[in-house]
């Protein structure tokens, strides 16, 4: 859905298994100023230790020179990707999501109360 709502408004996206070679091969990687790394825990292990430190190291053999903004469960999860210095931005996904249910749930907390006061049921 975040891919095709991108498309939609211009950018330039791409999805797909970062594990398979035919993938980066497609990618204009001299044309790209950023990749996002959304990759799901513990789901692709490219090397037994850091299963994302091989795809930062991918980018770069391909000769990706922007920007890399991946994906961290918390601050632990942060630092350790960070330490290599390959990464521009660490996202918060679940962070975010929990925010945006919280205010999700408030407006509608706030559009009941609002009915209510004025006697009519949501």
């Amino acid at each position: 859905m975040a891919i095709r709502r991108l498309a939609g408004e211009g950018f330039r996206v791409r999805y797909g298994d970062v594990t398979e070679q035919e993938f980066w091969a497609e990618l204009p990687l001299a044309e790209t100023r950023w990749i996002v790394l959304a990759v799901p825990y513990g789901r692709i292990l490219l090397t037994e230790t850091d299963p994302r430190g091989g795809f930062l190291t991918a980018i770069r053999t391909h000769r990706f020179g922007g920007r890399v903004a991946i994906t961290a469960r918390d601050d632990d999860e942060a630092r350790h990707l960070a330490d290599g210095g390959l990464v521009d931005l660490i996202l918060y996904p679940f962070d975010e999501a929990a925010l945006s249910a919280a205010r999700q749930i408030a407006d509608r907390d706030e559009e009941h109360q609002g009915l209510a006061s004025r006697g009519t049921a949501a």
